[in-house]
């Protein structure tokens, strides 16, 4: 086996592919494990940090990140900062870790985007190398977020378009007012999103291949309903008054809800979808 095709990598790859039947059989490891990150050999060797300058501009938010964790928070007292843990291949020495930030994160300010992006990205040692961030950023703003594999935990009071993907690994979003639309996919992976007191405005479509959904709606909801899955059960809350039909191993449930509007769209290839 090559140096830098770790077990992860390997799984990786077979979902790429798309190929329904590895994503079944993987699939009681990733709902098992939470991600696919634990099959890694990366250890930490350092922490790195920076404040964001300008953060009252910002009004969207873009991250992109190969492997890795990536954290989303509302900034505090201490102001809007970057923070990001720096994990290395055991087979690498400790000293081939440089603290200085730039060497391992490319943050850009254009107009009123933030864009962040792990800087080992497209290097020939990339597989050597993942970041965990952690960012914290004023509530209200909008978000575009993708890795390849790793979790994806987003909490903030407020946003307004929200697109997050991830290759394999659990995405955990918690926004209780979004005004826009509402975009979450995992090929490999639970979707959570809770959306509890107002939105999405222009809903949302919530997605995955191998793993469950669950999706929480406030009370007063109104909307048209069109959720499925293909091997798996789905469930819907009695409020919203849609019954599931089945079709053999698929199941899916469609209708309007209040006086319609936006369309809250739910998939899952192999897994359970559940809408409170």
């Amino acid at each position: 086996m090559p140096r830098h095709a770790a077990p992860g990598d390997m799984l990786l790859a077979m979902l790429r592919h798309r190929a329904l039947p590895c994503t079944l059989a993987l699939l009681p490891f990733v709902l098992a494990t939470g991600c696919i990150m634990n099959v890694s050999n990366h250890r930490a060797v350092g922490t790195i940090d920076a404040p964001i300058a300008d953060a009252g501009k910002i009004k969207r938010l873009t991250i992109g990140n190969s492997a890795g964790v990536i954290v989303v928070r509302e900034a505090g007292n201490a102001g809007a900062a970057i923070k990001a843990e720096v994990l290395l291949t055991e087979d690498r020495p400790e000293t081939d870790f440089d603290p200085a930030f730039d060497k391992h994160v490319e943050v850009v300010m254009a107009g009123d985007e933030l864009t962040i992006k792990n800087r080992h990205d497209g290097a020939s040692d990339h597989n050597d190398w993942q970041l965990h961030f952690e960012v914290t950023v004023p509530s209200g703003i909008a978000l575009t977020i993708e890795q390849s594999a790793g979790t994806i935990d987003i909490q903030l009071p407020a946003a307004r378009d929200v697109a997050v993907e991830t290759a394999a690994g659990n995405i955990d979003i918690a926004i209780p007012v979004v005004e826009g639309q509402l975009r979450a996919n995992a090929s490999a992976g639970n979707v959570v999103v809770a959306v509890a007191e107002n939105g999405p405005t222009k809903g949302c479509d919530v997605s995955c291949s191998a793993g469950n959904v669950k999706l929480t709606l406030p009370k007063e909801v109104s909307g048209q309903f069109d959720l499925a899955t293909s091997v798996g059960n789905v469930s819907l809350a009695s409020r919203f008054g849609i019954e599931t039909e089945r079709d053999i191993t698929a199941a899916s449930a469609r209708g309007t809800v209040g006086q319609g509007g936006a369309t809250f769209r739910a998939r899952a290839s192999a897994g359970n979808i559940v809408v409170r």
